[in-house]
């Protein structure tokens, strides 16, 4: 993670040709650390612009520059960031852990060698059982599974996290966890 934490938009603009409909057009924005909320009707293309300054999606026109590492969760359940570097850092602490040697996998740990502890804390904060990762996507609720791209995005330790409206599946006891988690981001 860099020290320097801010995400850029120059100019952003999303429209559908076929329905000759203009979501946005022209955004430029700056944002550093703390709280910020986008609010807008449905269907003003919140969801769209939030996509592109996590550079989920392909950008029309513009450009987004990232200050610092992006988490992103998205308004469905499978969509979010690839947390596939947390399977691999777990994976290579297993093999460290079991004698293997090699230089990848020590690479790879390097500032990490604490993940079990930060996950175990997250997944504990979002009550779901120490297991969670090795369960079926399948035997988890639609709220365990926000909950669990939630522990994995606290995990991660991103300098930023765009959620698209993460109390979508979650009942009241998960929206209450969400806003403790909230408390604890740098610049709450």
């Amino acid at each position: 993670m860099t020290d320097i934490q801010y995400v850029q938009a120059h100019q952003l603009s999303c429209s559908f040709e076929q329905a000759n409909q203009t979501l946005f057009s022209d955004i430029s924005l700056t944002t550093g650390t703390g709280l910020h909320c986008l609010v807008g009707r449905n269907g003003s293309g919140k969801s769209h612009l939030v996509k592109q300054l996590a550079k989920q999606m392909p950008i029309q026109t513009g450009k987004v520059i990232h200050f610092g590492d992006i988490g992103y969760l998205g308004q469905t359940n499978g969509q979010s960031t690839d947390y596939s570097s947390i399977d691999a850092i777990l994976a290579a602490q297993r093999r460290i852990n079991e004698g293997q040697i090699n230089s990848a996998d020590f690479e790879l740990m390097e500032n990490q060698w604490d993940i079990l502890a930060r996950l175990e804390k997250a997944l504990k904060h979002f009550q779901l059982p120490h297991n969670a990762l090795e369960l079926p996507d399948q035997t988890l609720s639609g709220g365990e599974q926000v909950r669990l791209s939630l522990a994995k995005l606290a995990t991660a330790q991103f300098n930023f996290v765009i959620l698209d409206e993460p109390g979508n599946h979650l009942d009241s006891i998960g929206k209450k966890l969400l806003i403790n988690w909230l408390k604890t981001l740098p610049g709450s």
